[in-house]
């Protein structure tokens, strides 16, 4: 679903990928909620569906942000650093909440993990939201 969203969405806007990147993830991490609860199989799969398209719009969008706004000789060291730190913490993510379902199980796990996500979240959004009014009262064209 990532690789399908970033190959049809790939014209999208960078500001406005982030941010309804934000937006589908926090409804993706709601639906979340509900399959720890129900632990509907169709539903995982709906959430595995929401869940790609926010996170592929996301971090599409915040890659073409970085990459126009970065020096070209700086580009691969800019991008490497980007890279490391997404993996870092969705690894760190992932070890912390498998640590709390191990200790207080899965549902418990998805209800402290799944708010914090979704605040970064909302913070990614709405910092895109802000450069996209600033470069665009400025006169900057990112296209």
């Amino acid at each position: 679903m990532i690789g399908t969203t970033a190959i049809v969405l790939q014209r999208i806007h960078a500001h406005l990928a982030v941010i309804v990147g934000a937006i589908i993830t926090v409804a993706g991490l709601a639906l979340l909620e509900l399959v720890a609860s129900s632990g509907s199989v169709a539903l995982v799969l709906i959430w595995c569906v929401v869940g790609g398209i926010g996170y592929s719009l996301a971090f599409m969008g915040g890659l073409q942000l970085i990459g126009r706004v970065t020096a070209p000789e700086h580009r691969g060291a800019t991008l490497s650093t980007l890279y490391l730190f997404a993996y870092v913490f969705q690894a760190a993510t992932s070890v912390g909440a498998g640590v709390l379902a191990t200790g207080l199980g899965l549902a418990a796990s998805v209800d402290v993990v799944a708010p914090l996500v979704a605040i970064l979240a909302v913070v990614v959004g709405v910092l895109g939201l802000v450069d996209w009014r600033i470069r665009a009262r400025a006169g900057v064209v990112l296209a």
